[in-house]
């Protein structure tokens, strides 16, 4: 879901602001008990801000991915809109932003994520693009291999 403050970085980036592009890709994660244990969803709403990210309980922790690949613009064609896809791999991530472990052993299991735009001071200054939840049969126990992340935001 786009969230409200997806306009304020709208607005920058009409005005030439283009630090203002989102770079980052927040990966939502906890450490189950046991493997096939699914983690019960927050609700996803307009309202929220990356400050959902930095109050998580302390059960739960996020990987600020940055995104390094140019994001590509899919010309509309037919019924399909136009798009623009961000895309980012968890290589070489161990633990998340607030130390919290991730790895198979743990039994680390991905259940949300967020666009982000990260401006300067890291985790003070972040502006939520857009929020998503992976439905309970979508969660992914991390792999021994890398996770390829590819967000889609179809443009009206």
């Amino acid at each position: 879901m786009i969230v409200n403050t997806a306009y304020d970085i709208q607005a920058k980036l009409l005005a030439g602001e283009s630090q203002y592009t989102p770079n980052y890709i927040f990966v939502e994660y906890m450490n189950v008990k046991k493997i096939g244990d699914t983690i019960p969803l927050t609700t996803v709403t307009p309202e929220d801000t990356a400050d959902y990210y930095y109050s998580l309980g302390a059960d739960k922790d996020y990987l600020a991915i940055p995104i390094t690949l140019k994001p590509y613009i899919a010309e509309p064609t037919g019924d399909n809109k136009a798009a623009i896809y961000y895309s980012v791999v968890t290589s070489g991530f161990t633990e998340g932003t607030k130390g919290l472990k991730f790895s198979l052993d743990k039994n680390s299991t991905i259940y949300g994520l967020g666009l982000v735009t990260r401006l300067a001071d890291a985790g003070t200054n972040d502006i939520l693009f857009a929020r998503t939840n992976l439905a309970t049969e979508k969660q992914l126990l991390k792999p021994t291999s890398d996770i390829y992340i590819n967000w889609k935001i179809e443009l009206q």
